[in-house]
């Protein structure tokens, strides 16, 4: 990932922190959380997590000794285990949202 980022500088420039975030969430974040609206209610995700967190690291500089709450702040970033659960509620609400003849409702 270190060497990512150091193409990124050198190709582009400079990566400013809000386009740091959306490249992590296009390229990073979503292949970490796929199918998360499956697994996402009944996991921890902290090997995960470091993924992002180490991230974050990289970019901004700090070390390893860098509280994770400040940089989840800094950065903007929410952890990836709400995001998981969030979308895990999200598709069982669809679901129990559905009409009863549907063969997914009926399974649920």
């Amino acid at each position: 990932m270190a060497a990512w980022l150091s193409r990124c500088r050198m190709s582009v420039g400079e990566v400013k922190g809000e386009t740091f975030i959306r490249l992590m969430e296009a390229l990073v974040q979503s292949v970490l959380l796929y199918g998360a609206e499956v697994w996402g209610c009944g996991r921890k995700l902290g090997a995960v997590e470091q993924v992002q967190l180490r991230a974050a690291r990289m970019f901004l500089g700090v070390s390893k000794l860098h509280p994770k709450v400040s940089l989840q702040f800094e950065m903007g970033m929410l952890p990836l285990e709400l995001e998981a659960k969030k979308r895990c509620i999200e598709i069982w609400w669809r679901i129990l949202r559905l009409d009863e003849d549907r063969l997914v409702r009926q399974v649920a």
